[in-house]
């Protein structure tokens, strides 16, 4: 069995590690993505509407996932990469993954109840993290575009958010028609 493919792994392993050690953990923009981070939780537990958190948290993750999904694709086909990550890992999803798209869009279901008022809410939210917070990680040299720009992220990030509604407001549907079969039954 060829092992050399693994054996290339554990090599960027090590020198991802060493790098992250000597270069990244506990600089500026490391403790800058722990403070953003941190700020946005302390709005979110604030601002999130308790009797409604678990189906914004399903939201929330659906965002999370898709979003893992993307920044993989992206940063292994190149168009773009971390250069500052909170954990020696690659690609280095946790901030904007698991934590800024999907608060961001879990604020902006909370707040809107029609589709009109989603999509505007989308608009916002897609351009406060694309012409904002994407700017900011570019310019701590958090986060660095090869083959992508602020433009592209917008739209990507509108589309999806788009989608991840749909996904939503299907999954929603489902659930209710299982509890009105329930009580039929």
């Amino acid at each position: 069995m060829d092992n050399s493919l693994y054996k290339i792994r554990m090599e960027y392993w090590h020198a991802s590690y060493k790098n992250w050690i000597s270069r990244e953990v506990f600089t500026f923009p490391w403790f800058f993505n722990i403070a953003f981070l941190i700020l946005l939780y302390i709005i979110w537990i604030k601002l999130v509407n308790k009797k409604r958190i678990r189906e914004l948290l399903l939201f929330g993750s659906l965002f999370a996932v898709a979003s893992v999904l993307i920044d993989t694709i992206a940063v292994t086909i190149g168009l773009w990469e971390y250069k500052i990550s909170l954990l020696p890992l690659s690609p280095a999803p946790f901030p904007f993954d698991y934590t800024v798209l999907p608060i961001f869009f879990m604020l902006v279901l909370q707040y809107s109840y029609t589709w009109r008022g989603y999509i505007i809410g989308t608009l916002l939210a897609s351009g406060v993290f694309s012409f904002i917070v994407e700017p900011i990680y570019l310019w701590l040299g958090i986060k660095h575009f090869y083959k992508f720009n602020l433009i592209c992220m917008f739209i990507l990030v509108f589309i999806v958010g788009i989608i991840l509604k749909a996904i939503y407001k299907w999954i929603v549907k489902i659930e209710f028609k299982a509890k009105g079969n329930e009580s039929k039954g």
